[in-house]
């Protein structure tokens, strides 16, 4: 006589940014996931929840959930875009019973999906120590919820304030609400009052290297391309060094708590000619 055993259900009712952060790369405090299983949850079972490749995970070997055991374990890997939860329960739950819980470390999709369509999110549950699954859920989105991110810092420095002074240097220091990702590229509108003094020379060479844009790389400056009728400049080239999955403050190895502050230097502006304040 044979018995086959079949993988049981896990039932996934929600899956939400706690904080209502649903910015493109942003990082909400944390997401909550109400889930259920047929077969129960026991002490024995850890937690994976699976992620598409569309959302990022902060590497951590610590990953903060809460509602649940003071004393548990949580790890979060972003190369294989999964997390996983141990020994967070104190006794084991009856089939039937949700779980509801928090979990941080996640980052949202960026705009090639997140504008569009979400990928499913599975989670399992296994055995702590044959890694055998027991139950198993998909959780899909009804729609994207994810929206534009926006700029929370900007500055703009001028070497020299001279009126009509030119060629003058702009420094530009910015922090993203978010991620920034590899070949993004970055749009200034200046006002009317200022002026570009050499056309050719902000597109061959329109400024100084960013450390944030071009990590670890002395030769690469910024590529530019005026839009005159707008008024634009279209900053280029400042994010292919680096690629950004996640943004550095300092060394490319670190993730950080807060997107890292974007300083560079862009060439060849005419002041404007008048003492009164510009737009």
């Amino acid at each position: 006589m044979f018995v086959t055993a079949t993988l049981g259900e896990l039932t996934i009712n929600k899956i939400y940014a706690s904080d209502g952060n649903y910015a493109i790369y942003g990082r909400p405090e944390n997401y909550t996931f109400e889930i259920g299983t047929k077969s129960g949850f026991s002490t024995d079972l850890e937690l994976v929840i699976q992620f598409p490749d569309d959302f990022r995970l902060v590497p951590s070997f610590r990953c903060d959930l809460g509602n649940y055991n003071i004393v548990y374990r949580c790890v979060s890997y972003n190369e294989t875009r999964q997390i996983v939860i141990s020994d967070f329960m104190t006794y084991d739950m009856g089939a039937g019973e949700l779980l509801n819980f928090t979990v941080d470390s996640i980052i949202n999709p960026g705009p090639e999906t997140g504008y569009s369509w979400v990928g499913d999110i599975s989670i399992y549950s296994r055995k702590k120590t044959d890694l055998g699954i027991v139950d198993s859920g998909t959780y899909k989105f009804d729609y994207a919820p994810y929206y534009a991110s926006n700029i929370t810092h900007f500055e703009v420095l001028v070497n020299d304030t001279s009126v009509g002074h030119f060629p003058s240097n702009y420094t530009f220091r910015v922090r993203p609400n978010g991620e920034v990702a590899r070949g993004s590229y970055m749009e200034i509108i200046y006002p009317e009052e200022t002026e570009i003094s050499s056309e050719s020379h902000l597109e061959t060479r329109c400024g100084s290297r960013s450390y944030n844009f071009t990590y670890n790389c002395s030769a690469c400056y910024l590529h530019c391309k005026l839009t005159k009728r707008e008024r634009m400049i279209t900053v280029y080239n400042g994010f292919q060094q680096i690629g950004t999955d996640h943004m550095f403050d300092n060394e490319p190895t670190v993730y950080d708590l807060e997107p890292g502050t974007l300083d560079f230097d862009i060439l060849w502006f005419r002041n404007p000619r008048s003492l009164l304040e510009s737009g």
